[in-house]
């Protein structure tokens, strides 16, 4: 029998994001609570908040380029994406006693990072959308959107040597950069080497993770302490649990593919239709008899399989019909919880701020509700 687009995705798709957020509601409610300096830390969010707005409009000031560059500079910075990782730069340097000039510098130094990988990331996994538009590579070619990520990344070094001289901590802060960005090259390598490998290790999954994730999460807070000179002593544990907690936030990016629209893709389920291994497939894999992961890697492994709509529907009905996301679902609030305990354990207002950013990210993690409407 014939089966139409829409009857595909109405039914396994919107199944999973209805259990998915009745998880998460569940979840939040249990783990809402108050921390010793929430107060302070919450009025550096709340200026933060105010701010956020001037920081694309100082990026975009200090792009001076001309021709197709400026063109697709303009283009790709035209939607702004969430610009939560801004938001914690400015935060993290009104905590800590830094000048608004420096706050809103260090924001762009942080989204000049953020956007380079991302648009070299697109070049990479041949993503054609990104926040509902044709990406910069689609739009304006390869060579040009390589340009652009490079381009991006020397606005970076260049906005953050600046800022080094002022405050006197010039190498310091380029090596932290250096070193940032090191590893997000990393775990693109390791990502691209282990992208269908449904064999992938769990623990090789966490380091990927860490890398592209938890790096560009937790350099804006080493910056910001390295710029005050109070508390750069825990830098190394900001870095770990923002690693762990770049840990949870892919676990969650793959449980949305399956439950929501996500990331301004046309429908849920690339991970499957392009073969890329989540932390939900390698689940299902682990957890499946020898027949079915057999069947399951024919599918996996065949391009043309895994663009069959109904072929999809089949293996995301086979999905449906297991606990493998409520399996994830565990293993994202396990490594949540750990994130937590840590930074318990950090002098505060460190200690209250970055649990109030783990609890303030952690509230996003929830199927977008027009999916389910």
């Amino acid at each position: 029998m014939e089966m139409s687009m829409n009857a595909i995705y109405e039914n396994p798709f919107r199944e999973l994001g209805e259990r998915y957020l009745s998880l998460h509601v569940s979840h939040t409610k249990q783990s809402d609570k108050k921390f010793v300096s929430e107060k302070k830390c919450l009025n550096s969010f709340d200026w933060a908040s105010q701010r956020i707005e001037i920081v694309p409009a100082e990026m975009k000031s200090f792009l001076r380029q001309n021709g197709i560059l400026q063109d697709s500079a303009t283009y790709h910075l035209m939607t702004e994406g969430k610009l939560f990782r801004a938001q914690l730069a400015l935060a993290a340097a009104h905590l800590h006693g830094l000048d608004e000039k420096t706050a809103l510098q260090l924001a762009c130094v942080t989204e000049f990072i953020h956007n380079a990988s991302l648009v070299h990331d697109d070049i990479q996994d041949q993503d054609e959308t990104r926040r509902n538009k044709a990406t910069v590579w689609k739009h304006y070619g390869a060579n040009n959107a390589l340009l652009l990520g490079d381009l991006l990344l020397s606005k970076a070094y260049e906005m953050l040597g600046m800022l080094g001289v002022q405050h006197y901590r010039g190498p310091r802060l380029i090596g932290l950069l250096g070193e940032k960005i090191a590893l997000l090259i990393q775990g693109q390598s390791d990502e691209l080497q282990h992208q269908s490998d449904l064999t992938l290790p769990l623990q090789t999954y966490e380091r990927i993770a860490l890398c592209k994730t938890g790096s560009l999460l937790s350099f804006p807070v080493e910056a910001a302490l390295i710029l005050s000179g109070v508390q750069e002593s825990e830098c190394g544990r900001v870095s770990q649990i923002f690693g762990r907690f770049g840990v949870a936030y892919q676990i969650h990016d793959d449980i949305i593919d399956l439950c929501a629209l996500n990331k301004g893709r046309d429908l849920p389920g690339s991970d499957l239709r392009e073969g890329r291994v989540s932390a939900v497939i390698l689940k299902f894999w682990q957890q499946s008899s020898p027949s079915v992961q057999m069947q399951f890697e024919a599918f996996f492994k065949d391009d043309q399989s895994r663009r069959d709509p109904e072929k999809l529907a089949y293996w995301v009905n086979m999905l449906v019909n297991t606990q493998v996301l409520e399996a994830c679902f565990q293993y994202l609030t396990d490594t949540l919880t750990n994130c937590r305990e840590e930074a318990a354990d950090l002098p505060d207002p460190l200690s209250s701020f970055m649990l109030l950013v783990i609890s303030q990210l952690e509230k996003r993690f929830q199927p977008e509700l027009e999916m389910l409407a």
